[in-house]
């Protein structure tokens, strides 16, 4: 009996160190996912317009991103006044580093929209959207409601 504990007893640090580099290794992948971190509700904190002196104003109250790969984004009538009642609604594809936007305005065009993921966490996205048409780039800073 005394020789079953001494093997039990080797085989104790063996057993702890195994267990331990297993969840050490399970943990250390833990990555956040762009896709799934999206889902959920954003609004627009702040926004720095750059390129030429174009004025460039953004009307985005807030997105809600939801597990089907459908948006909503809400305007604002002007910053700080009350919500349009008419959303656009759309499918959204997210990566890690892009984020992109398909949806029918008003007027019944579709309009794609791509911003590069500059960087995110689980509260936070910072993104970077080129104005197709201009030279005028835009930064918004987006926070989870």
């Amino acid at each position: 009996m005394k020789q079953l504990t001494l093997q039990a007893k080797r085989l104790l640090p063996f057993c702890l160190f195994s267990f331990l580099l297993l969840f050490s290794g399970c943990g250390g992948d833990d990555e956040l996912s762009m896709p799934e971190v999206i889902v959920g509700t954003w609004t627009v904190d702040n926004y720095e317009v750059l390129g030429d002196d174009t004025e460039y104003t953004v009307y985005i109250d807030r997105f809600e991103f939801r597990k089907d790969q459908t948006f909503t984004v809400y305007y604002g009538l002007a910053p700080g006044q009350d919500v349009v009642d008419d959303p656009d609604t759309g499918r959204y594809e997210a990566g890690k580093d892009y984020l992109r936007l398909e949806y029918d305005n008003p007027q019944g065009e579709e309009q794609r929209v791509l911003c590069e993921v500059l960087s995110f966490t689980e509260s936070t996205i910072n993104l970077i959207y080129r104005h197709p048409d201009s030279d005028i780039q835009v930064k918004i800073f987006v926070k989870k409601k």
